[in-house]
């Protein structure tokens, strides 16, 4: 069976794809948009096996890679049997423009494509509901079905749900297992996900960078692999350009005497050793630009 998660950027669909096959295939960070493209993670259940496609956040922003990031998530859909709008059931808004676009194109392409697969509706992030003041708690369900009178129209199925503690997943997981019909699997019951090895740790740092640098200079960041080593050890080395576009992004990166890059590497490394099951010593070059080789920091 092929899931495919769509919804607004922070919803936390990179956190349930993570959570639903068991391992970090996805990064995740509080910054909208750190899915800059779809991401399959695949997790076998006994007889059962969900390919979820993890795509990038749709908003109703006009801005041309703000549209294209939209397009990638709404292309994905037609091969997939479900499709799953993930919200953020605390801080999502009913009436919220980005929830109400989406909507809106679901309900036009249901309409459109007479095999438009089946959709459903999970109302994340209900672990926070703790946090919420007394007087402003009002089930979720049912202040979603008020806002959208024609929901059954849209969704077959409702779940509430917290990706981050797991809590009510399971429910989510065995529902969409007992959806699944009898095909040959696509993969390997071991493989966790489509990508290489290389491209989970470069998701990796590229997370660990979101979470450590602030304002917009992550989006400005390219990751160059130039040394992939396994060692005589059983260890591997791994050698990584973080490419940036402005001196002064430069400087943020690497951080007052090196706090920043250090971070970033004491971090993703322990993320990329749980993956690989394997020591990794991990070098980050921080460089200016592809064209201007000689301005290299180099931190181990």
């Amino acid at each position: 069976m092929n899931v495919a998660i769509i919804g607004e950027p922070n919803a936390g669909k990179s956190t349930l794809i993570n959570r639903f096959v068991g391992s970090k295939v996805s990064a995740v960070s509080s910054k909208s948009h750190t899915t800059r493209k779809s991401t399959l993670g695949v997790t076998t259940i006994k007889n059962n096996q969900i390919c979820f496609l993890d795509t990038p956040g749709i908003t109703d922003d006009s801005s041309r890679t703000t549209r294209e990031l939209a397009q990638e998530a709404w292309d994905s859909l037609l091969d997939v049997d479900i499709v799953m709008l993930l919200v953020d059931s605390v801080k999502t808004i009913p009436g919220d423009k980005n929830l109400q676009f989406i909507y809106e194109n679901l309900k036009k392409k249901k309409s459109e494509h007479k095999e438009f697969p089946s959709c459903i509706l999970v109302l994340n992030k209900v672990d926070l509901f703790d946090k919420i003041p007394a007087e402003k708690k009002k089930p979720i369900i049912e202040r979603f079905t008020r806002h959208f009178p024609d929901l059954t129209t849209v969704f077959s199925k409702v779940f509430s749900i917290s990706a981050l503690n797991g809590k009510k997943v399971l429910d989510l997981q065995n529902w969409l297992t007992s959806q699944a019909k009898p095909r040959n699997w696509e993969y390997h019951p071991d493989v966790k996900t489509d990508q290489s090895e290389l491209q989970i740790c470069e998701e990796i740092i590229r997370e660990k960078i979101f979470k450590r640098i602030n304002k917009e200079v992550p989006y400005a960041i390219t990751l160059q692999n130039v040394g992939w080593t396994y060692l005589p050890n059983g260890s591997l080395r791994i050698d990584e350009n973080i490419l940036v576009k402005k001196p002064g992004h430069k400087k943020m990166v690497l951080g007052k005497s090196g706090k920043s890059i250090y971070g970033i590497i004491e971090t993703a490394s322990q993320d990329i050793q749980a993956v690989l099951n394997r020591d990794v010593t991990l070098i980050l070059n921080v460089k200016l630009d592809k064209s201007n080789n000689n301005n290299t920091d180099q931190l181990l």
